[in-house]
């Protein structure tokens, strides 16, 4: 929120941090998952017949971990 004071303005909260983050800065909740589905898309992008067999590893892994994302691809 800011305030109006003598014809300028006022901060009455912090800024936010722009830009990357910090080295020593902490994870972000849900990176974890980030880094282990990356790559997925591909997988995730074909039909089943036409996967090889990397992605055919992958997409059990992610039936396994992930129910609600292969119920998704499954209604693709």
């Amino acid at each position: 929120m800011t305030n109006f004071r003598m014809g300028c303005l006022a901060r009455t909260e912090p800024k936010r941090g722009r830009g990357r983050p910090r080295a020593d800065a902490p994870a972000r909740p849900g990176s974890g998952r980030a880094t282990a589905l990356k790559g997925a898309r591909y997988s995730l992008w074909k039909n089943p017949e036409n996967l090889s067999e990397n992605q055919q590893i992958k997409l059990a892994w992610i039936a396994a971990t992930y129910p609600r994302l292969y119920r998704a691809y499954l209604l693709n």
